[in-house]
């Protein structure tokens, strides 16, 4: 069992095989900072050592994902489980989604996140700045971890994942960052930077 701080709660583990190589999944109710509020996170990591720390990618979801869906179009399992394959970590965690019709459809996963954005509306923070929480909060907790080389860190997302992918950057140093079916022309969006 990997330690990565008191805030966040590994559920279950497993190694895993494909063609002869082998990786590990660990599924956690990670801490995003926010209250103690809770949401599911997902760390896949190739076969490392000690002296031979990885590149991360994090992959923020969709809207209409969710780290348990099984859809074919977003299938977040496949996608981790094949950057880890190529001897790269991949972490996604269950954002705050910005669609609250799809937030509220419990088959999608993000009723819970959309019930926390009601919960935080007080604090007057936008899902732009909720997320910006989460994800350095889950970098910073990322770059703790000993065989983590955070300094090749990057991001993959599309649609909502897409535009956490673009945004986040602003903020970090990122090796990468690839966005795919996601509205980039936020020119009129003042929480977005262009």
């Amino acid at each position: 069992q990997l330690d990565i701080g008191l805030k966040h709660e590994l559920i279950w583990e497993k190694e895993l095989s494909h063609d002869g190589q082998f990786y590990q999944v660990m599924y956690y109710l990670w801490d995003t900072g926010l209250y103690g509020f809770k949401v599911p996170a997902v760390l896949y990591l190739p076969k490392v050592t000690d002296d031979h720390p990885v590149p991360i990618i994090i992959s923020p979801l969709g809207c209409g994902s969710s780290i348990g869906s099984t859809r074919e179009v977003s299938n977040v399992q496949k996608r981790l489980a094949n950057i880890a394959l190529r001897g790269i970590a991949a972490f996604s965690i269950t954002g705050f989604c910005s669609n609250p019709p799809l937030g509220k459809k419990t088959d999608l996963g993000f009723a819970r996140q959309h019930s926390a954005l009601l919960m935080f509306s007080n604090l007057d923070l936008s899902w732009l700045e909720l997320n910006k929480i989460l994800y350095l909060n889950a970098i910073a907790e990322l770059s703790e971890m000993q065989f983590i080389d955070i300094k090749k860190l990057g991001f993959i997302g599309y649609s909502f994942g897409g535009q956490i992918s673009q945004w986040i950057p602003n903020y970090i140093d990122v090796a990468a960052s690839v966005v795919g079916a996601t509205d980039s022309n936020k020119v009129s969006n003042k929480e977005i930077p262009t």
